[in-house]
């Protein structure tokens, strides 16, 4: 993490910097890792204990070694319960552990999770309606994806703790975030990529609702400790 960590603060949330020493982002994390529920579109299984969700969550922590991560707790923000408690809360006492009030509680994660490349060679196929959501034909592309070389482009990835979902937190969070990176973290970055599975409604609706297009379908691209090999979407947004 950065000495003087990344923040920004929507109507209903507050994103900060995911901290693993940070009890509270811990605890929650490996709760939502342990949820089956949240996983059923996961590459991985539950973790069971805390310090797999503490490795997990290190491997999600930007670091020398990983220059391109950049991982951020999504906090929901409790009710006011006065009008001098409504001030715009304070960015560097965010952890909540301020003048004896409990801390926002950490309901997902937002962030850039790898790079990765844009296939070169067109083997997508255009949706005719942006909210039209069967399976694509597996005749849209002929391979996982292949191994290219540069440039690679940072990828969006994103998860909510399943009892705050359909309230549009995750669209607001990827929104704020998107700001946030393209304005304070890395300006000379223009496109950011995505993936969804190509059944994953809720997650492809958060992506288009944040101007993020269709541009390949790709077979096999990972395996769903769940569901076996599932095909993706791969989205685009430029700023």
């Amino acid at each position: 993490m950065s000495s003087t960590p990344y923040s920004a603060v929507t109507p209903r949330l507050i994103l900060q910097e995911l901290d693993p020493l940070n009890s509270n982002h811990l605890k929650a994390y490996h709760g939502i890792w342990s949820n089956p529920d949240n996983l059923l579109w996961s590459t991985q299984a539950p973790k069971t204990n805390l310090e797999d969700a503490r490795a997990w969550m290190i491997n999600a922590c930007r670091a020398p070694e990983r220059p391109d991560v950049e991982n951020f707790a999504i906090l929901l923000k409790q009710p006011k319960r006065s009008d001098e408690a409504a001030a715009k809360p304070d960015l560097g006492t965010l952890s909540g552990e301020q003048a004896g009030e409990s801390p926002p509680p950490l309901i997902g994660f937002v962030g850039v999770i790898q790079k990765i490349p844009i296939p070169s060679r067109d083997t997508s196929k255009a949706l005719s309606n942006r909210h039209q959501y069967d399976p694509l034909p597996a005749t849209t592309s002929t391979s996982a994806m292949p191994d290219l070389p540069e440039p690679l482009y940072p990828e969006l990835g994103y998860c909510l703790d399943a009892p705050h979902c359909n309230q549009g937190y995750a669209s607001e969070a990827v929104s704020a975030f998107l700001e946030l990176y393209w304005t304070t973290i890395n300006p000379s970055s223009n496109v950011m990529l995505a993936k969804a599975d190509v059944e994953n409604r809720a997650s492809r609706r958060i992506l288009e609702k944040n101007g993020f297009v269709v541009k390949w379908v790709i077979e096999r691209d990972f395996k769903s400790h769940r569901m076996g090999w599932r095909n993706m979407v791969l989205y685009q947004l430029t700023k």
